[in-house]
């Protein structure tokens, strides 16, 4: 009986460590790649720059490279 215990105890460990270790990983953080993160307006005169880690949009005037125009975006 003795003999039988002790691979049942090790499967037994076995488990409750891998299951630990599964719950203490439950969130994974992945991005995908984004298939336009660089786009410009169908006129030409608005450059458009998506940020996904930041959550940012930027626009930007193509006449006037320096000005940004501020662009508010809502997180969901």
């Amino acid at each position: 009986m003795k003999m039988r215990l002790v691979p049942s105890l090790r499967k037994l460990l076995i488990l409750v460590v891998v299951a630990a270790s599964a719950q203490a990983q439950s969130l994974v953080n992945f991005e995908s790649h984004q298939t336009r993160p660089v786009c410009l307006s169908p006129d030409g005169t608005r450059l458009f720059v998506v940020n996904t880690p930041d959550g940012r949009l930027s626009v930007f005037d193509v006449s006037n490279p320096s000005n940004a125009v501020p662009v508010l975006i809502r997180s969901f």
